[in-house]
């Protein structure tokens, strides 16, 4: 499992209908190593990608409201270990490389769908939720006043 970044992507799919899976569309080498499974953020979009990425189209298919099994870091915004409970909100911190709970740094990616040790790394269950990063501040900046 890996984190990609590409803010040069752009949708070539969006399913009609409600569907949560897009098709990023990118030249940039960024997203070239995507395997199944990975988290990929392109701009403020966030997903997992449910496929390869395919060289031969420039392609990777990402859903973007599914629940997956990702690399989560118990560490907070200073960098601090602290533990994730069961529906913390998670952030995907580039700073860092990894999924954590560094709201102030990272890019809001879902919720823990289980726990994870105060400075433990953990591969668990996580709930992508796509929330506009202005809501997740204000979200997290609330939960710890």
């Amino acid at each position: 499992m890996a984190n990609y970044v590409d803010v040069n992507a752009k949708v070539t799919y969006a399913p009609s209908g409600g569907g949560s899976r897009i098709t990023l569309e990118t030249t940039d080498s960024t997203l070239d190593d995507v395997t199944s499974g990975d988290l990929v953020i392109a701009g403020a979009l966030v997903g997992v990608a449910v496929a390869d990425y395919n060289p031969d189209t420039d392609t990777v298919v990402i859903d973007t409201m599914g629940c997956y099994k990702l690399s989560v870091t118990g560490k907070d915004t200073g960098g601090s270990s602290c533990a994730i409970a069961l529906g913390d909100w998670l952030y995907y911190d580039p700073a860092a490389d990894q999924v954590n709970r560094d709201y102030i740094n990272g890019i809001c990616i879902g919720r823990a769908l289980e726990a994870v040790g105060s400075g433990l790394t953990a591969v668990i269950g996580v709930q992508i939720i796509p929330i506009p990063w202005s809501d997740a501040l204000a979200m997290a900046a609330a939960a710890a006043a």
